[in-house]
């Protein structure tokens, strides 16, 4: 008995220090590199063999801390879709020179005539690129790439701030079959820390005494983590992505007082009011005083001043394309040179506002690219608005945007929750995504004949927010091009003539009056003829495939797509069918589809509408979403039948 345990360990110790090499870099096998396709998702076009990371502080003589983390990374490629894996972005901040990065070790590994060939990054295949004033990338770009190589790179970070940890990601969109972060913290700090996304991490803690000073070692371990795939309707990805984030919340040296940093929402918004380029920036108001009484605005009820204000700013002042919560430029210099960043249009906004007596805030926020922040901290907004009751209700509004409106913002600002501050700095949660129904209408006349061809008008409107982004997407494009987009899309239309209306007025509906003609609307058969109820408006195929769903389905904005339809049967035929008229509603009536159609002597009348009541569905209530869907399509494919008169 005791041999065969001694061999057991033996064993056991064996295949832990196999697992152990091949998680160093250097340690590429022939097997490895013939592996043609990963075993747990076969339509991974790479995949992260491993990423391993430790983070350590030290402590300088001159009192100074040092964080400095090593990472390693293998990545096999499988395929040409994966050559895109071969040019590594590693961001760091470089305000400063806050942050260092050297790369220690970069490879590409390639198997031919069964021999490893190793490939050496070379000096001119890496180099920085600055992003901002605060945060650059090193890239680097592997030579000798293809189908089955192999690349690994090593390197190492160095960070003087013990205020902010990087993040550090678990999951990638291709998968990771092994992940591993280890990070020695004093215990002089403490940090809050949040793991977001969906799988599981086993985290582990440690702590250590013998060293220089009193640490704790936090380990986090993920295996075989999927690739999170694109979806559609999703607002940021990182958001559901697993990433473990750091936050300094207080310091506690020996023989001193606590420190404590953790902020609530209200220290956040405060520290933000009181900064001299944001709430300094509010009070002044001399600077535009002649141009606000040449408006006339005194005899003007609450909502038409605001409408006259916010067009007056909007057309006088042009965005410079930069984000921030704070003033650029500053208001007065903005106003001269008609042009600024985020903050010095809104908060010159929200200045006028207040100046006519009315009640006007600036909304903090955190845009769609910016993500969605877990705690409060200092860069959890990147953007600010400006906000005004009318009727005790709120409207929000952008004054950077040439195609917004009052309650129509751009769809980056549509993150969740914003915070609205009042004039003492006090601050209150306001929804980002409570808007009212923006429509899409179109009515549609045609007259039929009896090869299938047809001819009709079009009455299309499109109102608030797809007033805006129809404004925002076609802007620039000659009517001629448009007409051809339009022909592009509905395939064997020919457009006849095209009047368009309201494509200034961001106040008005954009209508479009369409004459044309199409020769795939009927389909003969003998002596009927089938035709699609919604003609050419039919949603072909289900844009929510996968089984389940672990993040929320995100429309921007609450919407209704209305089809009125009349189709004029041509002479000699008859209806001898109509599909049934319906209304599917999800259970918790988030979403509603209704199919309404009836012969009226030689015409069919269709009516059909999908509703998008609230813009944001819970995960949770995908698999309802989803059948609604497939129900719509069900019924959309459903053919009206017309038979000669007998």
């Amino acid at each position: 008995m005791k041999s065969i345990k001694v061999i057991t360990l033996f064993l056991i110790f064996s295949v832990s220090s196999i697992n152990a090499q091949k998680n160093e870099l250097g340690l590429i096998s022939v097997q490895d590199l013939k592996e043609t396709k990963h075993q747990l998702d076969s339509t991974a076009s790479a995949v992260y063999k491993y990423k391993v990371g430790k983070t350590f502080y030290e402590y300088d003589r001159d009192g100074s801390w040092t964080i400095t983390t090593d990472v390693s990374v293998r990545i096999k490629i499988y395929d040409k879709d994966g050559f895109k894996y071969a040019d590594q972005k590693i961001p760091f901040y470089s305000n400063r020179n806050n942050e260092k990065i050297e790369i220690k070790y970069a490879n590409t590994y390639n198997l031919e005539d069964d021999k490893i060939i190793k490939s050496k990054l070379n000096s001119e295949s890496e180099f920085i690129e600055e992003i901002n004033e605060n945060w650059s990338v090193k890239k680097l770009a592997f030579p000798m790439v293809k189908e089955g190589s192999i690349i690994e790179y090593s390197y190492r970070l160095i960070s003087s701030s013990v205020a902010g940890i990087d993040d550090w990601e678990f999951q990638k969109e291709i998968p990771v079959d092994f992940v591993k972060y280890e990070i020695s913290i004093p215990t002089y700090y403490k940090y809050r820390t949040v793991i977001t996304g969906y799988e599981t991490i086993e985290v582990e803690e440690k702590e250590i005494s013998h060293q220089a000073f009193p640490q704790t070692l936090y380990t986090y371990t993920g295996k075989n983590i999927p690739g999170i795939k694109e979806e559609k309707y999703v607002n940021n990805i990182k958001n559901y992505t697993s990433i473990l984030k750091f936050e300094l919340a207080s310091i506690k040296y020996p023989n001193m007082l606590e420190k404590n940093l953790a902020l609530n929402w209200e220290g956040v918004v405060q520290s933000i009011y009181e900064h001299e380029d944001f709430g300094d920036e509010l009070k002044i108001s001399s600077y535009y005083s002649d141009e606000l009484n040449s408006l006339n605005i005194d005899n003007l009820t609450p909502l038409e001043k605001v409408k006259k204000i916010f067009s007056f700013v909007q057309n006088r002042i042009t965005w410079n394309e930069k984000h921030g919560i704070l003033c650029d430029l500053g208001v007065k210099k903005a106003f001269k040179e008609k042009t600024g960043n985020v903050a010095d249009i809104n908060i010159m906004l929200v200045s006028m506002l207040r100046k006519a007596g009315l009640d006007a805030n600036p909304v903090l926020l955190s845009t769609r690219a910016n993500g969605i922040s877990i705690y409060p901290n200092r860069t959890a907004f990147n953007y600010v608005i400006a906000s005004v009751f009318i009727d005790e209700k709120p409207v929000l509004l952008d004054a950077s945007s040439k195609y917004s409106s009052l309650n129509v913002i751009p769809n980056k600002t549509l993150n969740w929750n914003g915070r609205l501050i009042r004039k003492e700095g006090t601050s209150v949660d306001i929804d980002l995504m409570n808007f009212p129904v923006s429509n899409e209408i179109n009515s549609i006349m045609v007259t039929l004949n009896e090869d299938g061809f047809v001819e009709g008008k079009m009455r299309r409107q499109y109102l608030d927010f797809n007033a805006m982004n129809y404004r925002e997407k076609y802007k620039g494009v000659k009517k001629e091009d448009y007409v051809g987009l339009l022909e592009e899309n509905f395939e064997g239309i020919e457009i006849n003539n095209l009047e368009l209306t309201g494509i200034n007025e961001n106040d008005l509906p954009i209508t479009e009056l369409i004459d044309f003609n199409h020769s795939k609307i009927g389909e003969k058969i003998g002596e009927k003829i089938y035709i699609s109820p919604l003609l050419f408006f039919q949603l072909e195929e289900n844009p929510f495939k996968i089984e389940d769903r672990k993040y929320p389905v995100n429309f921007n904005f609450p919407f209704k797509d209305v089809y009125k339809i009349n189709i004029k049967v041509p002479d000699g035929y008859v209806v001898d069918y109509v599909p049934e008229s319906t209304v599917i509603v999800m259970e918790n009536k988030f979403v509603l589809f209704s199919f309404k159609i009836e012969s009226v002597q030689d015409v069919v009348q269709v009516n059909s509408q999908l509703e998008v009541r609230y813009p944001l569905i819970p995960s949770n209530d995908y698999a309802s979403l989803k059948s609604l869907f497939n129900e719509m399509i069900i019924k959309q494919s459903e053919k009206i039948v017309l038979k000669k008169k007998s």
